[in-house]
């Protein structure tokens, strides 16, 4: 590879790659063909005014729909990363829209200390279709890896740069397809690229960077471990609506694998239903190991846990952690990360409660 930056794509499916009736994802071999055959990417190179970009595609054994990604894949696409780390300048996700803010946000906390930009994207339309969003979305997000020092991982779609533990999907036929309600986007793409340094992540200090090889090795070793715990507990999110009953939340202790932590999409600023036994339901949940978590249901807003008596309960007879302003993708993807960790190191429940109401890397503002 020749050029100014390096960027490596991986391509993991999703709409972006399908083709056929219904759709399905091609192969990396013919994905990879298809791009490089178009005139903007001349064969891996990109050619902009603030130098060549040079990048390769490479893709998962599997490319499949984005439904299909499970929390395995999370750490499979964090270590691609880290494996490639000191190789390139940045790193572009291609993946599915429908699961891709649980992805972006996951991989914000798998890789912690992160210097480099890896940037998600995707698209509403195949690449082969003629009105595709596919080629602007891939473009773009391949020179915001180039051409800016983002320290964290993002998603760009249409025409914003987002924090990818700050997205959510809010449209399934629109090419504006991903939104951050409660946070400022990054950046913008029309003429020029543009973007709002203010709210950048600060780059990581040297104790905790993955520019330094130490943090790395202890990080594939996280990721060995992690790929072991996964698959030895369960973390749900349960949508409250009206009428909900205690026996849902009873039905859900005997799961198998065990339940270690629920997020609840609660009412409004966090509020529960304390009919039906319901409140009492979930105290045998907490009082069993459960990690709670109150995250609202509403796309904009945050939890305020004391707020009603409704939610007041949930902290009470609970024990309940606030999600604040944290997206239900961001916590379920916060709460599995943080759990495999706990199980890892011995260190328990409180870690896993002190780590929801820690701000790690810039998903919630307290």
């Amino acid at each position: 590879m020749s050029g100014k930056m390096k960027i490596a794509v991986l391509y993991t499916g999703g709409t972006i790659g399908c083709e056929g009736s219904p759709l399905a994802p091609v192969s990396g071999e013919l994905f990879r063909k298809r791009v490089y055959a178009l005139p903007c990417f001349r064969n891996g190179c990109i050619r902009c005014s603030e130098g060549d970009i040079a990048f390769c595609i490479e893709w998962t054994t599997n490319p499949v729909d984005s439904s299909d990604l499970m929390p395995l894949d999370w750490v499979a696409i964090a270590s691609w990363v880290l494996e490639r780390y000191t190789c390139y300048d940045g790193f572009v996700i291609l993946h599915g829209t429908d699961t891709m803010s649980w992805s972006a946000s996951a991989l914000s906390f798998l890789l912690q200390g992160l210097s480099k930009p890896v940037v998600f994207t995707g698209s509403q339309l195949p690449l082969a279709s003629g009105r595709s969003d596919a080629v602007q979305n891939l473009l773009t997000a391949i020179m915001f890896a180039a051409n800016f020092r983002i320290s964290e991982v993002t998603l760009f779609f249409d025409h914003l740069l987002l924090r990818g533990n700050r997205s959510v999907k809010v449209d399934s036929r629109s090419f504006n397809a991903f939104l951050s309600p409660n946070y400022p986007v990054l950046g913008s793409a029309g003429i020029d690229l543009t973007v709002n340094s203010t709210v950048f992540l600060n780059p990581p200090g040297g104790s905790v960077s993955l520019d330094e090889q130490r943090n790395r090795a202890l990080r594939k070793i996280e990721f060995s471990e992690l790929r072991q715990a996964l698959p030895e507990y369960s973390v749900i999110a349960l949508t409250l609506f009206p009428g909900i009953q205690a026996g849902i939340v009873d039905a859900l202790l005997t799961l198998s694998p065990s339940l270690k932590g629920i997020v609840l999409k609660s009412f409004g600023s966090g509020n529960a239903p304390a009919s039906s036994g319901f409140i009492d339901a979930l105290a045998r949940a907490s009082d069993k190991g459960v990690v709670i978590v109150d995250a609202t249901q509403v796309l904009s807003g945050r939890v305020q846990m004391k707020r009603y008596e409704t939610g007041y309960q949930l902290q009470r007879k609970v024990h309940a952690v606030c999600g604040h302003d944290l997206t239900a993708e961001a916590t379920l993807a916060k709460l599995i990360c943080l759990t495999g960790r706990a199980m890892i190191d011995g260190s328990g429940r409180e870690a896993v409660e002190r780590g929801i109401e820690t701000v790690l890397c810039g998903e919630m503002t307290l």
